[in-house]
């Protein structure tokens, strides 16, 4: 899955994404991402959803020592 990819890299890098960057940057729509962090969270990433004004925000709280 490309998007699952993208997303993860992403986090491993930057440490978040919100939803309008998945939209415009990658083409990945709310639900779409909604999907993806919940694999991300299966594979060992420890998430948090913040709320801003218009959209959600996805940070790591931790990421899994054994992830690479």
């Amino acid at each position: 899955m490309r998007n699952l990819k993208i997303v993860r890299e992403i986090l491993m890098t930057k440490g978040s994404i919100c939803e309008w960057e998945a939209i415009y940057k990658y083409a990945i729509t709310p639900k779409e991402l909604s999907r993806i962090i919940d694999l991300v969270q299966e594979e060992g990433f420890i998430m948090s959803k913040q709320r801003f004004f218009f959209d959600f925000e996805y940070d790591v709280v931790k990421i899994n020592k054994k992830l690479k």
